[in-house]
């Protein structure tokens, strides 16, 4: 089973994201940015599924660690922009599922990524 570590400040966010994905994949999960950077270094998970704006390390930054280490994909959850603007918009080549997105969608996005 492929697993993803979700890395989201808001323990709401992170807890639903869990429950939506664990049927699918195996699922590590935190809250802090550094302790995701530390799970992504000694777990090697297939994908990180990381918010973007987090206090301390933000989401690109965390990303840019964690691609220092490996070839780990990071498809980035955000409520800064609509599901429209998500799939529209111009992200400089990064992955971006906005938290109002459908799971289905989000779902997708990772099997695209990752597969099953």
């Amino acid at each position: 089973m492929k697993s993803i570590l979700i890395v989201d400040d808001d323990k709401a966010v992170l807890d639903l994201l869990e429950t939506k994905l664990r049927a699918r994949y195996r699922t590590l999960a935190t809250t802090n940015a550094k302790e995701a950077l530390a799970i992504a270094r000694d777990k090697q998970p297939d994908l990180v599924l990381c918010d973007m704006d987090m206090p301390g390390m933000n989401g690109m930054e965390l990303a840019a660690q964690v691609r220092k280490h490996g070839k780990t994909p990071v498809l980035f959850l955000t409520g800064l922009v609509t599901a429209d603007e998500a799939r529209t918009g111009d992200f400089k080549g990064e992955q971006v599922v906005a938290k109002t997105a459908p799971i289905g969608e989000l779902l997708n996005r990772i099997g695209s990524l990752i597969g099953a």
